[in-house]
């Protein structure tokens, strides 16, 4: 199992999305996503756990929580009920 810090992730508007990848030699990937108010070290555990079930996970901090200092935007509620799928680098951006 490998813990890594991601940096070269990176939202439609240039500004970079603090992560941490943890990944067991697995082809099944996942994101974990942290509540309001948390960081992606919050969610740790859930990652560890994944990890044990063969699963990779990436968890990263949403805009202006833990480590990214980007803004939240105010269309965040409106983009989350219009996307489906969104991607881990449009998560930041009012993709939530």
């Amino acid at each position: 199992m490998n813990l890594d810090r991601v940096t070269s992730l990176k939202a439609s508007d240039g500004h970079s999305i603090p992560a941490l990848s943890v990944s067991p030699a697995s082809p099944r990937r996942g994101a974990v996503l942290h509540p309001y108010g948390c960081s992606k070290e919050h969610m740790l555990g859930l990652a560890l756990g994944l990890a044990g079930k063969g699963i990779a996970s990436l968890a990263i901090d949403l805009c202006g929580h833990g480590e990214n200092m980007s803004a939240i935007g105010p269309g965040v509620y409106h983009a989350q009920r219009e996307s489906r799928s969104p991607s881990p680098a449009r998560l930041c951006c009012g993709w939530v």
